[in-house]
């Protein structure tokens, strides 16, 4: 087998002794385990190592590969640039790499220093990637790298291009090293304050290791991850899925925090083969898809066949399509009179996405523009998928992970004071001058009118809020 074993492992400059010095002592497990990694990538013998850092150039909506034939590195940043490496990269697998990831329409971007300098970068190994070279060249060094930094991709992505790195394996040896700290807010005296999740993060990553099974990982909310303050889950989820479809051996050497951050240091042996992890699970979350959309209401099946129609096709659906899609076999009267109102009805609305229960685009339209409620909804789900300045542009492949709303306004009326609110009844819109803000009603994060009205500033850009009006209005919220 060409992946002889996987490596979990963090990367604190602090356990290096150059930089480190007295400090070293406080993580003896960690420096003790780094060097068992060390004997068994030896053995291992591998021609290429692939390093997977968070710390290398990153993009938020692709995977970063370093495309030149030789890096460099050092620990100027750190304090210490007499510690340097210099290492050859494969870039034939790193181009191979790259083609399997573009053939599954997975976004990569391809740096070279040419590049690096549009970015004001400069392309050099980072410390992600030469923490564990340190303690890797103490025991073998025969071997080229190839470089990928993560992006702020999704968890089940970093999972695929795990397996697609596998695929790309041939016959000789290789080793792929995913590094990653754990959480940074496991006291309050480390690099963040203290959050309840960050202990909790940490021990399930070391139990989706013992367990050889990452599906509690997969299903993480961003919110979650980002309370956490980690770097390391999309690497660790790149290791696992170069795994799939196999059986693992597990082995974590070493867990310890005593700065603040989790530090955990683990290997992933490729075993027998068995039933695909990624096939099963992605045919749980498709059953899970077609019973959330069987269940969601006309508006929102609307709102999400215009969405899909045009993501992929840059059409917006037509009314004969539309009509002939929904309720095909199964007419009631209920829905004829459904289809009916979006055809004759006037309304404002807002469409809301939402994924993993965290907004990923909400755009509406306060009073009716268009000549009918179908096109109102089918104008607002297309930019609240492509054009909400908060978020990228909703990809196809995301459209199975959203959960999507529609709001339907009724008719805004005038309020003198804010006693006039509620929050979970009314939605409030401010005015002054030309500028203007809006927040829908019952809404999770928003508690009290206080918040919702200077939201509503914010979002209107009004400074001082003398002379402004106010406008309250209710909704019908479809799901």
């Amino acid at each position: 087998m060409s992946l002889k074993n996987v490596y979990f492992v963090p990367h604190p400059p602090i356990i290096m002794a150059e930089i480190g010095q007295q400090d070293t002592a406080y993580v003896h497990d960690t420096i003790n385990a780094y060097h068992q990694i060390g004997r068994s990538i030896a053995k291992d013998k591998p021609e290429t190592i692939v390093f997977v850092s968070p710390h290398g150039m990153s993009f938020e909506n692709g995977t970063c590969f370093y495309d030149e034939p030789n890096l460099k590195g050092d620990f100027e940043m750190f304090g210490n640039s007499s510690v340097m490496f210099e290492k050859e990269v494969n870039v034939p697998l790193t181009e191979k790499i790259e083609l399997a990831l573009e053939a599954e329409d997975i976004l990569n971007i391809k740096i070279n220093r040419e590049a690096a300098l549009r970015y004001k970068k400069t392309l050099k190994l980072d410390h992600g990637v030469m923490v564990p070279m340190y303690f890797i060249d103490e025991y073998y060094q025969e071997y080229d790298i190839v470089h990928i930094t993560p992006g702020n991709t999704s968890l089940l992505e970093n999972y695929r291009i795990g397996m697609l790195i596998n695929q790309c394996l041939s016959d000789s040896n290789y080793v792929l090293l995913c590094s990653g700290d754990l959480s940074h807010a496991l006291k309050d005296s480390g690099p963040y304050a203290f959050h309840k999740n960050g202990p909790v993060f940490d021990r399930l990553v070391k139990d989706s290791i013992v367990t050889k099974n990452p599906e509690n990982l997969l299903t993480l909310t961003e919110d979650f991850i980002e309370s956490a303050a980690q770097c390391g889950l999309r690497s660790l989820l790149i290791g696992f899925g170069a795994l799939d479809g196999l059986g693992i051996d597990a082995k974590v050497y070493s867990y310890e925090g005593p700065f603040g951050v989790g530090y955990l240091l683990s290997r992933l042996s490729p075993q027998e083969e068995l039933a695909s992890f990624y096939a099963l699970y992605t045919e749980k979350l498709n059953r899970s898809y077609e019973e959330r959309r069987s269940k969601e209401s006309l508006y929102v099946a609307l709102a999400r066949l215009t969405m899909d129609k045009y993501l992929s096709e840059k059409k917006v659906i037509r009314w004969e399509t539309f009509e002939n899609t929904i309720g095909i076999g199964q007419r009631s009267t209920g829905l004829e009179s459904d289809l009916e109102s979006l055809l004759n009805t006037k309304s404002g609305c807002f469409v809301s996405i939402h994924k993993n229960h965290q907004l990923r685009g909400c755009m509406g339209t306060i009073e009716p523009v268009m000549g009918s409620l179908f096109e109102e909804i089918a104008y607002n789900a297309v930019i609240a998928a492509t054009e909400d300045p908060r978020f990228d542009e909703v990809t196809v492949g995301e459209m199975r992970e959203l959960e999507i709303s529609v709001d339907v306004l009724m008719p805004k009326e005038p309020v003198d004071t804010l006693e006039a609110f509620d929050v979970k009844r009314y939605g409030m819109i401010v005015e002054k001058g030309k500028k203007r803000g809006l927040l829908l009603p019952n809404l999770e994060s928003i508690e009290t009118v206080e918040a919702q009205y200077r939201i509503c500033l914010d979002k209107a850009g009004i400074l001082l809020d003398d002379g402004v009006k106010l406008y309250r209005f209710e909704v019908i919220r479809y799901h």
